[in-house]
């Protein structure tokens, strides 16, 4: 129906080969929360790894970098489900079970769209500083498909987040939207929970945007119907 889709998720796995995940996903429209257990393989050879989780039809390809100290992207995914998804996986916290809460976002992120697949939702970059005590501003720049710009808009809300780096938050100053994110501390990952046509919204935190800037630019797409 032309629709996209947007999923966000927090992974963890075990030496032993044991994967658990719960997956935030937008689509169309119909926001899902859905938790899964299952396992997950990579050759050795190749670095070519597979998550199968229980109840998730589709698993993923993965391929593993060696470069995670640098950028914290462990892998580049593709779907094998039937709209073409891809992605990457990033670094979230070490061996010990994550332990984050609102003070965990407290900074400045430069934020940014992923490319618009469908060609109707256009793009967004700004600025965020989350305030590490629940509350955000922000400034954006919006283009709308078929090339309209915006003069700066300035939005402020507030967030919650949960031990294991998820979270909620709230546009107050546009009725009260709510997105959903998934986050590392200094990476952020978030997606619309009502938009019929969800964006993947990326935020990287300043001093790791300043570490990337000599780096070459990897982009993350999302699927669609």
């Amino acid at each position: 129906d032309g629709s996209s889709v947007v999923q966000i998720a927090t992974l963890s796995t075990t030496t032993a080969g044991a994967a658990a995940a719960t997956v935030y996903a937008n689509d169309g429209g119909n926001f899902m929360t859905n938790t899964y257990t299952g396992t997950y393989t990579i050759e050795a050879a190749t670095q070519r790894g597979q998550v199968t989780l229980t109840g998730d039809g589709a698993p993923p390809i993965a391929y593993f970098t060696n470069t995670a100290e640098e950028d914290d992207i462990i892998a580049f995914l593709v779907g094998t489900d039937e709209f073409g998804s891809g992605g990457f996986v990033t670094t979230q916290s070490g061996s010990s079970a994550p332990n984050f809460d609102t003070g965990s976002l407290n900074d400045n992120y430069a934020e940014g769209t992923a490319e618009d697949l469908s060609g109707l939702n256009g793009s967004e970059t700004g600025v965020w500083n989350f305030n590490g005590t629940g509350g955000y501003s922000n400034t954006l720049d919006l283009v709308q498909s078929g090339g309209t710009s915006t003069t700066p808009f300035m939005f402020t809300g507030n967030y919650t987040m949960n031990a294991d780096g998820s979270g909620a938050g709230t546009y107050t100053s546009t009725g009260g939207t709510t997105v959903a994110f998934v986050t590392s501390g200094s990476i952020i990952f978030s997606t619309e929970e009502s938009s019929v046509q969800p964006q993947l919204h990326v935020f990287i935190a300043e001093e790791e945007a300043e570490k990337a800037a000599a780096k070459p630019v990897k982009t993350t797409i999302k699927h669609e119907k």
